[in-house]
């Protein structure tokens, strides 16, 4: 599968360079669940599905991501999704994201982030009666497919001084949208605020 890592690691190196040290950063890990595909599908080979024509399926699997915030409303975000797709084949996704927050009410924030992403599972093609459909690249037993822009619309509901729940809608293949959902932990919280707001829900 010819994707190169090193272009995308380095070119994430040096945004992450962009952020100053003490921002807040965090990490997140989710478990994903329910997918839609837009278009249509080959639901005679799907395992997984949960309607009749394939759309609505099952992908269950893990979300893990970092953000580093580069001001109170803006972060550099890199998510890997891992996941079991609906024909029961191991896929997965790697996305570099600029995230911002479009709302924030005490313990309740929106956050809408967006960017390029890698979206790659292990071949169909093994799969009898599976129709190729040009929609990916296909190397060394692998498909894939780059894309400009993959996104995602996540929610957080503030729990204890350093965690979060999260639930978010993300763009998890080529073609489709999933829910995942987990915890965030807050690694660092802007060490220039006072400590009298690092434990209020209205910081972050």
């Amino acid at each position: 599968m010819k994707i190169n890592y090193i272009k995308l690691s380095s070119i994430f190196l040096f945004l992450l360079s962009l952020i100053q040290s003490k921002a807040q950063n965090s990490v997140s890990l989710k478990l994903t669940s329910l997918s839609y595909q837009f278009t249509e599908t080959q639901p005679e080979i799907l395992q997984m599905k949960l309607s009749d024509n394939g759309q609505l399926a099952l992908e269950p699997g893990l979300n893990f991501s970092y953000e580093g915030f580069a001001s109170p409303r803006t972060a550099l975000k890199v998510s890997q999704f891992l996941i079991l797709d609906k024909a029961m084949h191991i896929a997965a996704s790697t996305q570099l994201m600029i995230k911002i927050k479009l709302v924030k009410s005490f313990k309740h924030s929106i956050y809408f982030a967006v960017g390029p992403g890698i979206f790659y599972r292990k071949s169909w093609s093994d799969i009898e009666g599976y129709i190729n459909e040009s929609i990916y690249n296909e190397s060394s037993g692998w498909q894939y497919k780059f894309t400009w822009l993959s996104g995602e619309i996540e929610y957080n509901y503030y729990l204890t001084k350093y965690s979060d729940f999260t639930i978010s809608l993300n763009h998890t293949q080529a073609e489709s949208i999933g829910i995942a959902f987990g915890l965030k932990y807050w690694i660092n919280k802007n060490p220039g605020k006072k400590k009298g707001c690092i434990a209020c829900p209205s910081f972050k």
